[in-house]
């Protein structure tokens, strides 16, 4: 028996992925687009841009970009009405952008809380919400939070990660529950880190 990746193609699709052109990102961005998937990219700088879309020409793929902060205010409906105007559609929300500060407890400032907690958990919700109203209209959708093996262990130095990637978890049972009734299903993945012996 044969397998197929044919039964995984996104053809027609439109995925927005928040810092898809660089780490973890950029291969979600490529699976995406080798599954016929159009790609909207939202990330902080250019970094990864001009591989990206390098890698979607060479696959006659169609990528889009724009240079935003996802944690300022209005930055989520800002950026699903881009991917609407550029591609008419949302099908598919990829919650990837994300940082990590470590620290010893008490040398953690109140600064560090705020913007690790700003970017992985609170623009996470914007954006799941935002991406929802457009997907209920049309009636049908996906989204995808990227958790970590954080979100289910301690991590003493990585306090406001560690509380940032539980909360994702949890964000992502909420919406799951809500948004089943309008064909959206939620879901988190929860990468670790790859070890080489």
């Amino acid at each position: 028996m044969t397998f197929s990746t044919d039964y995984f193609r996104l053809d027609g699709k439109v995925a927005l992925i928040t810092g898809g052109a660089s780490g973890l990102g950029a291969n979600y961005t490529k699976a995406m687009l080798k599954s016929g998937a159009k790609v909207f990219i939202v990330s902080y700088d250019q970094q990864g841009w001009i591989e990206t879309r390098t890698f979607a020409t060479d696959n006659k793929a169609e990528v889009q970009f724009l240079e935003r902060d996802i944690t300022e205010d209005g930055a989520a409906k800002d950026i699903v009405n881009a991917v609407i105007a550029a591609f008419g559609r949302l099908d598919i929300l990829i919650n990837n952008a994300g940082i990590q500060i470590r620290n010893e407890w008490q040398n953690f400032k109140d600064a560090d809380w705020q913007r690790v907690i700003n970017l992985n958990l609170s623009a996470t919700y914007y954006l799941a919400h935002e991406a929802a109203i457009k997907m209920a209209a049309q009636g049908s959708g996906k989204i995808i939070n990227v958790g970590s093996m954080q979100s289910f262990r301690a991590g003493k130095y990585i306090f406001p990660y560690t509380a940032s990637k539980h909360g994702v978890v949890g964000l992502t049972k909420a919406y799951a529950d809500a948004l089943a009734k309008d064909n959206i299903q939620v879901n988190a993945i929860a990468p670790a880190t790859l070890i080489r012996r």
